[in-house]
């Protein structure tokens, strides 16, 4: 990983929801940090883009572990979209070498 780009971010995104004739835009900010681990994913990019009520979206995410330890992910639901979107489960590890 190019170290330039290890560090704390944020990014202030808009959720469009749009509910029979009303449309609604609902900010989400999100926060992460950057650390050079041996950890990567299967999809670069998970798209989320068509969310619709009532309906079940699922996407299943890989992560891959090269070194010789395990790692526990743990993804936390920011309150502001606790009422739209549900992931589970939200905890899981990572094994050595999968």
């Amino acid at each position: 990983m190019d170290s330039r780009f290890i560090g704390d971010y944020a990014i202030k995104l808009y959720f469009k929801i749009e509910y029979k004739k009303t449309v609604e835009y609902r900010p989400l900010l999100i926060k992460f940090t950057v650390v050079d681990l041996p950890v990567y994913s299967e999809k670069k990019i998970y798209n989320l883009d068509y969310l619709i009520e009532d309906n079940i979206f699922r996407e299943k995410l890989v992560l891959y572990n090269t070194s010789s330890i395990p790692y526990k992910v743990q993804i936390y639901n920011p309150k502001d979209i606790n009422e739209f979107i549900e992931l589970n489960p939200n905890l899981g590890y990572i094994q050595v070498n999968k």
